[in-house]
Formats: structure tokens, sequence, C-alpha cells
């Protein structure tokens, strides 16, 4: 296997008003297909996470992040190759409710936290997800 990362990726754990928590779908064309993912995207060339994470998640939700803190860095290996992902915890403001096209996604949900375990995650969200509720127990 390749230890060498070959691929930056920011996930915002994406938190509303009410605290509910966005989850997003891959599209069946996507890999893995018709997952539920924290969504977020590939860091573009001189792109930090935060940037990457205001870019994807306006363009696709009409969400105004804010308050981006650190939450974790995982490195995930998938398809023989690694993969580093910036996790952020974030506040957002919903800009538009309606009248906006997933461009990227097949779906969305806000979900209540204890709600997401429901979910078949990506692998390294799910991975995310078990590292969060291990150290809510503790």
């Amino acid at each position: 296997m390749n230890n060498q990362t070959s691929m930056q990726v920011a996930a915002g754990i994406i938190r509303d008003e009410k605290g509910r928590i966005l989850l997003a779908r891959r599209r069946d064309d996507d890999y893995p297909p018709g997952v539920w993912e924290f969504p977020g995207g590939k860091l573009k060339k001189g792109e930090t996470p935060t940037e990457t994470l205001t870019r994807e998640i306006g363009e696709e939700f009409q969400l105004e992040l804010k308050n981006l803190t650190i939450l974790s860095e995982l490195d995930f290996y998938d398809e023989e190759k690694k993969c580093a992902i910036h996790f952020y915890l974030i506040s957002a403001r919903i800009k538009c409710l309606r009248n906006f096209t997933l461009n990227s996604h097949a779906d969305y949900r806000w979900e209540e936290f204890h709600r997401i375990r429901e979910y078949t995650l990506a692998p390294a969200d799910q991975e995310m997800l078990e590292k969060i509720q291990g150290a809510q127990s503790t």
C-alpha cells in the first residue's frame, strides 16, 4: 500500500440553528454509491480546508458557514490510496431554504445527532462518527 497522501479532503459536521446535523447521500454513480456522508470536497491547489468547505457547501447547499473549528484529521486508506480528511465542526446559517438543486449528491437530510448511526455512512465518515461517540461516552 502506498503511504503517500494522494488526496486532501475537507468534510463538515454542520449544525443548523436547531442543533441538527447535515447529511448528504452520494449519487449512485459515485463511490461508494448511495451512502450518506458529512458533506465537503477535495481541496483544490492552494486552497485551505476551510476555503474548500465554504466553497463546496455554499455551492451545493446554499449555506453560509460560521464558526469552523477543526475537529479531527483522519488518514483513511481506500482502494490502495491514502486520503487525508480534515473534519470540521461547523455552525451554519441557512441562506436559502428552497429553490436550490443538488449537483453532487442525490439527497440530503438535517438529522438529530443520535439518529445518525441509523444511516449507512461512507467508511471514513463512519470512523469519524465512532470517534465522536467514543469521546462522548468517556
